[in-house]
């Protein structure tokens, strides 16, 4: 299977700041997090022809204390 991808002109991509946010449970180590941002920007830039230095990749993490799952936190869940 052959992926086509649209690459934009030089005008679309200067202009094309793709920000993506991802909010995850607090607790992954920063190898993890650069590893997941590493992987985000080459998926927008795969996907959409954007330029790496151009890609935002935002990680929130929120504390177990404030992460609900079935109407308790995760911190009562012991995740």
């Amino acid at each position: 299977m052959h992926a086509v991808c649209l690459i934009p002109s030089e005008s679309e991509r200067s202009t094309n700041m793709p920000i993506a946010t991802i909010q995850i449970m607090e607790g992954r180590d920063e190898a993890a997090k650069a590893k997941l941002i590493a992987a985000v920007t080459d998926a927008i830039c795969d996907s959409i022809g954007a330029r790496r230095e151009a890609v935002r990749v935002l990680v929130q993490e929120i504390p177990k204390s404030q992460w609900g799952i079935g109407g308790e936190t995760a911190e009562a869940l012991g995740r």
